[in-house]
């Protein structure tokens, strides 16, 4: 969902963006109405994914932590997408990108695929899905299934406040690469 939230948004109006910084628009004010749009977005997916898997399809655990979750999640990927769509010089570069970095997640999350010690760790910091996975998964140490993941998982699980703090940071980290590579001048 991130992906597509934000993968094109930026580039594919970057000439409009170009013209309207010279006229005065402040990047971080343009920055900004996009994280707010963005935002609604994100809430309203997160939430209807969220509350249908929970109640429709019977997922168990505790609501409220797995919602969180699912918005922080899809806030970091919105707002990396976002970053990667300010960086690109067209939108399909910006759109390839960043579904390579979805298509990418999965695998080095450690989720599916048992890394070495030493890569999950290397590469385990940059991967929102992992945060959002091992998250969720604490949501279900009450129930009878958190035992039966943890014979089965190979990766190691994280405390959910370390999630939570960690995809925070992915979500500032997108906007901020945002913002900078919109405050360079480009020629378009």
């Amino acid at each position: 969902m991130g992906a597509n939230n934000s993968g094109r948004e930026i580039a594919a109006e970057r000439g409009i963006f170009e013209k309207e910084k010279l006229s005065g628009l402040n990047p971080l004010a343009y920055i900004g109405s996009k994280a707010a749009f963005l935002s609604v977005l994100v809430l309203a997916q997160s939430l209807w994914m969220g509350l249908f898997v929970h109640h429709i399809c019977g997922f168990p655990g505790e609501l409220g932590g797995q919602l969180l979750l699912l918005v922080l999640v899809n806030a970091a990927m919105t707002s990396i997408c976002l970053g990667i769509s300010s960086l690109m010089s067209s939108p399909e570069q910006a759109s390839l990108a960043s579904i390579y970095l979805v298509g990418f997640q999965l695998p080095l999350s450690g989720a599916v695929l048992a890394l070495p010690e030493w890569f999950g760790a290397l590469t385990r910091p940059f991967i929102s899905a992992y945060w959002s996975w091992s998250g969720i998964l604490k949501t279900l140490k009450s129930e009878r299934y958190y035992d039966i993941v943890q014979m089965v998982i190979q990766s190691p699980l994280s405390p959910g406040a370390l999630c939570i703090l960690v995809l925070v940071a992915h979500i500032m980290a997108g906007l901020i690469i945002a913002w900078t590579a919109c405050e360079r001048r480009r020629l378009v």
